[in-house]
């Protein structure tokens, strides 16, 4: 069976530092690929160390890049794109971690699995604080609900809140 075929999930548009990795959503399309060193990745990928490229992560994968270059293009800052790059390098590890399956169809379930494993974190583990739940939260489910069209926001599906302030 051959390989599908990838499309370009890289940030042209973007300026990068001198020593900046220049961003790429494919490492998301590989099992591992997302828990993998940024810096590293692309070789992995290339050497064949990831495998194939999960041909059913593609449509999502495409649908979060457009998402993001249209925030780009539309003025938001490179480090809110960073933070929001970084969010969804996390959501895909916990899916690699956890065996989940990183669809288009699943995402909705996945997403709130995921907000259950942050709420367990806070709750039973203790290493994550409350507000950084649910910013992770929160900032996923903003890019979710784009890509899917949502009009009930995904993070009104979780039991997740925003903490009170100080």
């Amino acid at each position: 069976m051959a390989e599908p075929t990838i499309p370009d999930l890289t940030f042209p548009r973007n300026t990068y530092g001198k020593f900046e990795t220049p961003w790429d959503l494919r490492p998301l399309i590989y099992r591992g690929g997302a828990g993998t060193n940024i810096r590293e990745v692309a070789d992995r990928i290339a050497q064949g160390h990831l495998g194939a490229p999960m041909e059913e992560r593609i449509p999502l994968v495409i649908r979060l890049h457009e998402h993001l270059e249209g925030n780009l293009a539309g003025g938001i800052s490179r480090l809110t794109i960073k933070s929001r790059i970084a969010t969804l390098r996390n959501f895909y590890t916990w899916t690699d971690v956890t065996g989940r399956s990183a669809t288009l169809d699943l995402v909705e379930q996945n997403y709130i699995e995921y907000s259950e494993h942050l709420l367990h974190r806070v709750r039973t583990s203790g290493d994550m604080r409350e507000h950084i739940a649910y910013s992770y939260a929160s900032l996923l489910s903003c890019m979710l609900n784009d890509v899917l069209q949502l009009k009930i926001g995904l993070l009104a599906k979780t039991r997740l809140s925003k903490p009170k302030g100080r």
